[in-house]
């Protein structure tokens, strides 16, 4: 999951979600298709209630 577009502290963020037993807090993070999420985080993955924004405008919320 981490690679190529992704900032330092994005990578730092993802990692750390990665090994965390519990969600934890992600605002902004770029991700690769330049879309941006803000969320809940668990093991790598988007969990819990957040926020996603393709670069066309475009917007979920909600739980994933």
């Amino acid at each position: 999951m981490v690679g190529k577009g992704f900032t330092e502290t994005d990578n730092k963020l993802i990692n750390l979600s990665m090994i965390a037993d519990e969600p934890i807090k992600i605002r902004g993070v770029r991700l690769i298709n330049k879309s941006v999420y803000s969320g809940e985080s668990l093991k790598g993955q988007k969990h819990g209630k957040g926020i996603l924004r393709w670069s066309d405008g475009s917007t979920y919320e909600g739980f994933w």
